[in-house]
């Protein structure tokens, strides 16, 4: 690699070039897809509502962003700050992608394909907040009912009782197949239709749905 080439590199970078950009647009201006808000700052002269606008970029590990911000998967709100100044008053949102060695705050989105595991009481995401712990869908793993999302392509098999979701029960779940018995009332996908109710002791009273491919 030739000297004049590093040289190049060292200007570049010592000038910023390879840092994340700041984008700034109105309040009242959709916020592009895949960005986050970071900030709120006064804007006059671009014709923004209030002459208001907001400090925009891509997302990063551990950057914070103003509630209300979309947040793009793969990445989930692991800590809420009551420090708002820069927000426009409201609350800052720590961002990570999603990991099952963290827990997330219970104001986060869950990425696909990820599912709550237990439900907890901790610190750190506001008064009275729940935090979650995550895991990457699979066979027989278990969800929290009412929180977790159930991803596709998998059904409810059966409703378990657990001290590790608040009160909720966990959900069974498995991958679609032709002919599964899934608990009624469980998330169907499309191709798949109901031909038979069986009785079923596992579904908190619900029958059994019968899944096939007509």
């Amino acid at each position: 690699m030739s000297r004049i080439f590093l040289l190049v590199i060292f200007f570049l970078m010592s000038r910023g070039a390879f840092a994340q950009e700041v984008i700034k647009i109105c309040v009242n201006d959709p916020v592009p897809a895949g960005y986050v808000i970071i900030e709120a700052v006064p804007y006059p002269g671009a014709g923004c509502f209030n002459n208001r606008g907001y400090n925009i970029r891509l997302p990063a590990e551990n950057l914070q962003v103003c509630a209300g911000s979309p947040i793009p998967s793969p990445f989930t709100v692991t800590a809420v700050s009551t420090s708002m100044a820069s927000c426009a008053n409201v609350p800052k949102y720590t961002l990570r992608s999603a990991n099952a060695a963290t827990q997330i705050c219970d104001v986060s989105p869950i990425p696909d394909p990820w599912i709550v595991t237990t439900i907890s009481t901790g610190t750190g995401c506001g008064t009275g907040a729940n935090r979650y712990t995550i895991a990457l869908v699979g066979d027989l793993k278990k969800a929290c009912n009412l929180v977790s999302p159930i991803p596709d392509p998998y059904v409810v098999i059966r409703h378990l009782t657990t001290t590790s979701c608040k009160g909720a029960v966990h959900l069974e779940l498995k991958q679609v197949s032709n002919g599964i018995l899934a608990c009624y009332g469980s998330p169907i996908p499309a191709e798949y239709v109901i031909n038979e109710m069986p009785p079923s002791a596992v579904c908190s009273g619900a029958r059994f749905a019968k899944l096939s491919i007509p």
